[in-house]
């Protein structure tokens, strides 16, 4: 009986500290190996779209490196209509700012999220321009990608920007140097 005891908590322990994911790329190279003894190989072949499928999950399953941070959210709802709610306010955020707006579901909420701050005070600024367009946002912590802090899109010009005509805008008089030769 002890023997069984034993036995049953080496393996619970194997199988808590050695298990480790696989990918499916990892698992069909295992299987391309021949065998040592046999020397058969197992060739994967995918149909369709089967092949996008597999890439999908496998870039949704790899861990990627993330810091601490600050989201705006600016949409949270369960009712029924939410969906489309969730839907309409992301697209509006992002026909008005360039920060990217993520569009997740947390059971029962749908929830959208926007921007990528790792500091609150950035958070905080980001939040006054946000709240112009969605009056109930506020703050949240989440984890920040690192591929997301990278590669920042640049600002949109604001309307006032975006409006003016550079013709029509005065310049500025020029200093002028005087020069003199003797």
């Amino acid at each position: 009986m002890r023997k069984g005891i034993v036995t049953t908590i080496f393996f619970l322990l194997c199988a808590t500290f050695g298990a480790k994911g696989q990918t499916i790329a990892e698992f069909k190279n295992a299987l391309a190996v021949a065998d040592s003894l046999s020397g058969a190989k197992v060739e994967c072949v995918e149909f369709g779209s089967a092949a996008e499928a597999v890439a999908k999950f496998d870039a949704q399953t790899t861990p990627t490196a993330t810091l601490p941070g600050y989201r705006i959210r600016i949409y949270s709802g369960n009712h029924q209509l939410a969906r489309s709610e969730a839907e309409a306010a992301k697209a509006l955020f992002e026909e008005n700012y360039v920060a990217p707006a993520y569009f997740t579901y947390d059971n029962p909420y749908f929830l959208v999220t926007c921007g990528n701050c790792l500091s609150q005070e950035e958070a905080m600024m980001m939040l006054r321009s946000v709240r112009i367009h969605f009056p109930k946002a506020f703050i949240v912590m989440a984890d920040i990608p690192v591929e997301g802090i990278i590669a920042r899109p640049a600002p949109k010009p604001s309307e006032q920007e975006a409006t003016s005509n550079p013709a029509e805008q005065k310049e500025l008089p020029q200093p002028t140097q005087e020069v003199t030769i003797l």
